[in-house]
């Protein structure tokens, strides 16, 4: 696997992740996005991939959602149980 497979890969897994996680509270993006103290636009670019998060976008995801971490966002797609 090459580098740019290997970013696009962490790319959509953040994406699913961050939908999946925010879905999973029954929060709109625009509530989310007041919760992280950011723009709601931010949230719908972050969650469709046409932004990249910044490490401090990163911080507030995880900070946000208790016994997540950076590796949880990134590496895998996660599941809810």
């Amino acid at each position: 696997m090459n580098e740019t497979t290997e970013l696009f890969e962490v790319m959509d897994n953040f994406k699913y992740n961050l939908k999946l996680l925010r879905a999973s509270t029954g929060m709109s993006q625009r509530a989310f996005a007041n919760g992280v103290k950011m723009h709601f636009t931010k949230i719908s670019r972050l969650e469709s991939g046409s932004r990249l998060p910044r490490l401090n976008d990163l911080s507030k995801i995880v900070n946000y959602f208790p016994g997540t971490t950076f590796s949880d966002l990134l590496e895998s797609k996660l599941t809810i149980n």
